[in-house]
């Protein structure tokens, strides 16, 4: 089963390390890797997102790889579970179409619906992403400046739906978490208690 991973990034060259750390592991696995962001992340990572991170180029050269605006998703119903679900399956079957071993998305859905306060919707993306864990290895990035003290219940609900927590916590530390295996999950999700996530940053170390 792959992880679920909720990123609380403040946009520092920690946080990118981490995001770097995911995407070489996804090149080791030879993974079909996904990049689920709005169109102005996606230009930014064309160019590369920091020195010495992998460009795109290279993660190419690596595994196959597929670059998809969130805006091709949030023109379409998103509330609707099927929406997502059946977007998930294409990827599945892109992936194994391509030979790739499996599946990782670094994406930004549910926290644009969090951002915007609409949480019913961003608990939907995250419930279909933890019943997809099977299918793909998935890390959600999350904007901290969106978390404050009176959001903290509606951030406990995303959490729950997760496998592990990173969160930056200032001065280019990084604080990883596994979610407690008696945390209420999405039907029919059930996880064994296992080590917290290692994390080490910067690291070539798989997520």
């Amino acid at each position: 089963m792959g992880d679920h991973v909720l990123f609380w990034s403040d946009g520092s060259p920690s946080c990118d390390a981490v995001v770097d750390t995911f995407l070489r592991s996804a090149v080791a696995r030879h993974d079909l890797i996904v990049l689920l962001l709005p169109r102005s992340d996606l230009t930014v990572f064309l160019h590369g997102f920091r020195p010495g991170s992998p460009r795109l180029d290279r993660l190419a050269t690596g595994g196959p790889l597929l670059t998809i605006p969130t805006e091709y998703l949030t023109s379409k119903d998103v509330s609707a579970e099927e929406t997502l679900s059946g977007f998930v399956m294409e990827l599945a079957s892109n992936a194994k179409k391509r030979g790739a071993a499996g599946v990782s998305m670094l994406v930004k859905l549910g926290s644009l619906f969090f951002a915007r306060g609409d949480q019913p919707t961003a608990e939907v993306v995250e419930r279909i992403f933890e019943t997809s864990q099977k299918i793909a290895r998935t890390l959600c990035i999350y904007e901290s400046s969106a978390l404050d003290v009176l959001r903290v219940p509606n951030a406990f609900n995303l959490f729950r739906h997760h496998s592990h927590m990173i969160t930056a916590v200032g001065e280019g530390r990084i604080l990883a978490e596994d979610v407690p295996s008696n945390a209420i999950r999405a039907p029919g999700v059930r996880r064994k208690p296992k080590p917290a996530l290692g994390l080490s940053v910067p690291s070539t170390g798989a997520l």
